[in-house]
């Protein structure tokens, strides 16, 4: 064994691995919308002040305006959407190990193997599709939505310094 990591999820270490991983396209696509949509009301608030000249009606101003509410409202959902996938991600590992978020434990060497509560784990190398490194953790991502997550502070056994080149030596298909 090379690489030994202990940790227990908690809701904000699971945010972090979204935000890194699945939910990475979510907050760009948030941050446009609310920029749409703070345009779309400069515009509209610019028009009712007289700053900008719009011929529209009342009716059609505030169509404007609760479109723009909406994108504002939409566009903050997304670019906190990690966070609500955390949350769920930490009451679902709790329904399945009986209310209670087991220690993980994972272990590399010739294999990955993650042991979580009494559930035990091996993957080969060969099933990373990627691996992305965070400033606190390091994703190994196992498919388009699974990965174990490696938090640095937890590395019991290795250098989380040098994890990066080991693990493209194992596996030389992934993008950090």
């Amino acid at each position: 064994m090379d690489y030994k990591i202990r940790y227990t999820n908690t809701a904000g270490i699971l945010a972090q691995f979204y935000k890194a991983t699945v939910c990475r396209p979510y907050r760009t696509i948030g941050i446009i919308i609310i920029v749409v949509g703070v345009l779309q009301m400069c515009g509209v608030i610019g028009g009712i002040a007289g700053i900008v000249k719009l011929d529209f009606s009342s009716m059609t101003l505030g169509v404007l305006i609760i479109m723009g509410i909406a994108e504002l409202a939409i566009g903050v959902l997304l670019c906190c959407y990690h966070i609500l996938m955390g949350r769920m991600a930490l009451k679902q590992g709790k329904k399945q190990h009986g209310g209670i978020m087991p220690e993980t434990v994972v272990e590399l060497g010739d294999q990955m193997v993650m042991t979580e509560g009494k559930a035990v784990t091996t993957y080969d190398y060969d099933q990373i599709s990627m691996v992305r490194e965070t400033s606190s953790m390091f994703c190994v991502m196992l498919g388009k939505y699974a990965g174990i997550l490696l938090p640095k502070e937890n590395f019991e056994e290795g250098d989380p310094a040098a994890f990066a080149e080991w693990i493209k030596s194992k596996y030389n298909h992934i993008d950090i």
